[in-house]
């Protein structure tokens, strides 16, 4: 051993040390170390494994595969007299092709007879990343690997691996933002998963924290998109709506992490889930007016919208059709003029376009509209009838028919006398007063509306009077 020799592989160790920072790991007083060398494919690769639990094969498509790593040693001699002891591994890596990369390194230090853990190190790179160059390289692997069960734990590896060497190049990378119009390191930026573009995160928390804050949820889109949907170049808008275009690109709250608070993201998915709520027309609300909780109705085995509906939020168990207080599958719905289901889902339904009506019968069923119609249309005939032919109680609204007699009405169940013509109390002491005052719009008119058989009567002293 020389001085000379030692020199030259300590001096190897530092130029090493520079070049692979973050891949070189030396063995402490020793000329010895190892470097992890990634295999970087020219295209994506498919993964195939099948697990022992099922027949099913897995297929995942990765751009990074985990590295080799090469171990080597700088013996005495070296590197004029001795070449470098080297051994590569790979856990996943077919250990032919292993060995006929390795191989290959001795003569490169034959070639040259100097410096030459460096060459082997780019030779181990060129010749992993050209197994997967292309489907000629190598039959065996044409751009694709497959794994039997008994390596299926390799599956979580791929993965991983993948995810981390694809977050650093793209932290590595520059880009430029659409947005402030300045390129930034990857690192301060967002890649948004559905489209693929690139924002700087400054700029997405100002615009997205802005669209959450004023309620613009529909807005919480890619920018990009957003701005090609306006000018009507977006690709898929002439097979979908513009809604369903937005849909596709809209930004999950998992990648507004490290961009947005948690009480911002928190009020996104609220306002998301309550715009979706919205836009579907078969939502279903609680009725009670302190909860409003929206629910998706749920279907029955034959396909028919269960009419049993509870509230997630509250508890309470009602109707799903007509709002009211659940009354069983046999009891049919009742309508109710004061029910702003049963009441407002009939004005609506008799108002709708047939488009929008077919819908409805969609979600609500054709003949449970159609019997609350004809139960509307049998309330306004006998409401009509009433204000034709009847007046109510000033007291307590129940409506009087008169049958026969004078104007003078007596109401059955609270005694209150009142006025046949204008609905007015009249004083028990002296009720045909109200008929005497010249000048009122009653005057005279006690007698008013009588049949023949009332005048009869009335010549006979007798008057009868019957109220309901």
């Amino acid at each position: 051993m020389t001085i000379e020799d030692d020199h030259s592989r300590s001096q190897e160790l530092e130029a090493l040390a520079a070049i692979y920072a973050d891949e070189l790991n030396l063995s402490p007083g020793k000329y010895a170390g190892s470097i992890t060398i990634p295999i970087e494919p020219a295209s994506p690769v498919t993964v195939t494994f099948t697990s022992p639990k099922s027949d099913e094969p897995e297929m995942l498509t990765v751009s990074h595969l985990p590295p080799m790593v090469m171990r080597f040693v700088l013996p005495e001699g070296y590197p004029e007299d001795v070449p470098p002891v080297v051994k590569l591994e790979c856990r996943w890596l077919a250990t032919a092709d292993v060995d006929r990369v390795q191989l290959g390194l001795v003569r490169l230090w034959d070639e040259t007879r100097d410096q030459s853990i460096y060459t082997y190190a780019e030779h181990v790179r060129d010749s992993g990343s050209t197994l997967f160059s292309s489907p000629s390289a190598t039959p065996s692997h044409a751009l694709s690997l497959t794994f039997g069960p008994s390596q299926y734990q390799l599956r979580d590896t791929f993965l991983s691996y993948d995810s981390s060497a694809t977050a650093k190049s793209f932290n590595n990378t520059s880009f430029a933002c659409s947005i402030c119009l300045t390129n930034h390191k990857g690192s301060a930026c967002q890649r948004l998963s559905a489209c693929g573009h690139v924002f700087c995160k400054a700029c997405l928390e100002d615009y997205y924290g802005v669209c959450i804050e004023e309620g613009m949820v529909s807005q919480v889109r890619c920018v990009d998109c957003l701005s090609s949907i306006k000018k009507g170049c977006a690709p898929s808008t002439t097979a979908k709506s513009e809604w369903e275009y937005l849909q596709d690109y809209s930004v999950p709250p998992s990648e507004l992490v490290g961009v947005l608070s948690p009480e911002k993201i928190q009020r996104y998915k609220d306002m998301a889930k309550k715009h979706h709520f919205d836009a579907d027309p078969t939502t279903i609300y609680c009725p009670r007016p302190s909860c409003n909780t929206p629910l998706p109705p749920s279907k029955d085995s034959e396909g028919m919208i269960d009419k049993l509906g509870v509230c997630p939020s509250c508890g309470y168990t009602f109707c799903t059709l007509c709002r009211e207080t659940y009354h069983g599958p046999v009891e049919a719905c009742k309508y109710n003029p004061a029910n702003t289901a049963s009441g407002g889902l009939v004005q609506d339904y008799l108002s709708a376009d047939p488009t929008a009506q077919k819908l409805m019968e969609r979600r609500y069923g054709q003949r449970v509209l159609h019997r609350l119609v004809a139960l509307y249309e049998d309330e306004q005939l006998a409401l009509r009838w009433l204000r034709d032919n009847s007046t109510p109680c000033p007291t307590c609204a129940v409506p009087v028919e008169k049958s026969m007699g004078c104007n003078h009405m007596i109401c059955g169940r609270c005694g209150t006398h009142f006025c046949f013509l204008c609905g007015a109390y009249l004083v028990s002491r002296n009720p045909y007063g109200h008929y005497n005052v010249v000048g009122q719009g009653c005057y005279g008119r006690l007698f008013e509306g009588l049949t023949e058989e009332d005048e009869r009567r009335l010549n006979e002293g007798a008057m009868v009077v019957v109220e309901e």
